[in-house]
């Protein structure tokens, strides 16, 4: 029996491979019909596979990434109808399960995937199923995930930088605003208080004012908004000073405590759930009343987060 050749050959033939792949389906997506396009698509899927035939054989892992990666394209590429959805969000959980077991031929086919499939697909797919009993438990909280890298759109490779949440809002806006998905709303704001606050102020528009913009001038009757973006920008002015050990003059910080202090008796509960997670991750800001008024918030997520490290020993 023939010796298997080292891992690293074989992620390095995957990736070159990689790369002819996605050449091709750039050219596989002109604009006829979705039939066209699919036989199309399959032949240069095919042609490609035929190129490498011999590599193929080389190595069992290589092989039975090619045997998948027809069927895995050809899904997220041609994903219309609600049947060819549920088989690529199955695809899609079902890839980052196997790669999690650390196979070698399983993370490159996930990288590939990532690749090909646009970061809302991958949100859609991933947050049913990130909760603390789902097949993907964890996923969320890794910052080195290359999942979680890629729908918030930082390098794969790398420390994990600001995270970009839009991706996340473009699915909590399609789901129902009354009952987001709590692991979601919960990374979103333990990892990027201020963002998180920010996109949900924008759902809030989104819902009420269409054609409002949180970075225009905001229409009259919405104050409260407003009042939530001075907060943000009191508090975050704070924050910048002292990430970057700069001095912080007394007054600023005074109305920094100020703010959080309105923040945590507004009417949204994600705005008090922005406060709590402030105060939790920058306990300088707490006073005692603050965090028992939060403690006995009548929102679950908000008690979780004012209460977290509590919960984890901290």
């Amino acid at each position: 029996m023939a010796q298997l050749p080292e891992p690293t050959w074989a992620v390095s033939v995957a990736v070159s491979c990689v790369f002819a792949l996605q050449a091709l389906l750039y050219h596989a997506r002109p604009a006829f019909g979705q039939d066209q396009r699919e036989v199309r698509a399959k032949a240069l899927i095919e042609a490609a596979a035929v190129r490498h035939a011999e590599t193929r054989k080389a190595h069992p892992l290589i092989e039975g990434l090619f045997r998948s990666l027809p069927g895995a394209l050809m899904a997220v590429n041609y994903c219309a109808d609600d049947e060819t959805r549920a088989e690529t969000t199955a695809l899609i959980v079902s890839s980052i399960e196997h790669a999690r077991e650390g196979g070698i031929a399983d993370a490159v086919f996930l990288n590939i995937l990532l690749e090909i499939t646009p970061p809302h697909v991958v949100v859609a797919a991933v947050v049913p199923h990130a909760g603390p009993d789902g097949r993907l438990a964890g996923l969320l909280q890794d910052a080195d995930n290359p999942v979680r890298k890629h729908i918030e759109g930082q390098a794969p490779q790398g420390p994990a930088g600001a995270p970009d949440f839009r991706h996340y809002a473009a699915y909590l806006f399609s789901q129902s605003p009354q009952e987001p998905a709590a692991v979601l709303v919960e990374h979103m704001f333990r990892s990027d208080p201020g963002q998180a606050l920010k996109v949900f102020m924008d759902l809030e528009l989104l819902m009420k004012h269409p054609l409002a913009r949180m970075d225009k001038a905001l229409p009259s009757g919405i104050s409260p908004l407003k009042r939530l973006l001075y907060m943000e920008h009191v508090v975050g002015d704070v924050l910048w000073h002292e990430r970057h050990g700069i001095r912080i003059e007394p007054m600023r910080a005074e109305a920094a405590r100020a703010e959080l202090a309105k923040g945590a008796a507004h009417a949204m509960w994600w705005a008090r759930l922005y406060v709590a997670e402030i105060l939790v991750q920058h306990p300088e800001f707490q006073t005692p009343e603050l965090v028992e008024r939060l403690k006995a918030d009548k929102h679950e997520l908000v008690r979780l987060a004012i209460t977290r490290p509590e919960r984890e020993g901290q």
